[in-house]
């Protein structure tokens, strides 16, 4: 996803990462919306210019950069759409995750 902005993405993940927990969930539930309506970060920045209750742009796409901090989400092969996630490391973080 692009970004309309000019700071970095770290900045923006740092900046989500500092808020509390109800406002880190009130985005959250922000960026589920976004998702599922495959709605753009442009038309998400303009909603934000129109209604103050909104969360910012740059936190949105702070939650979404810490989201995928945690992944190494790479191009599928070939020329074909999309992203995946190897099978590998989601097999170690299931394995960590029983052992622990």
């Amino acid at each position: 996803m692009g970004s309309l902005f000019h700071f970095p993405t770290e900045k923006k993940r740092r900046a989500y990462e500092k808020l509390t927990t109800a406002d880190k969930e009130n985005i959250q539930g922000t960026l589920f919306i976004m998702d599922k309506f495959s709605t753009s970060w442009e038309a998400h920045h303009e909603l934000t210019q129109k209604d103050d209750t909104l969360p910012r742009s740059y936190l949105v796409e702070g939650c979404q950069a810490a989201f995928d901090s945690h992944w190494q989400i790479t191009k599928t092969p070939v020329n074909q759409p999309g992203a995946e996630l190897p099978f590998k490391d989601l097999l170690k973080k299931e394995i960590e995750e029983l052992v622990s």
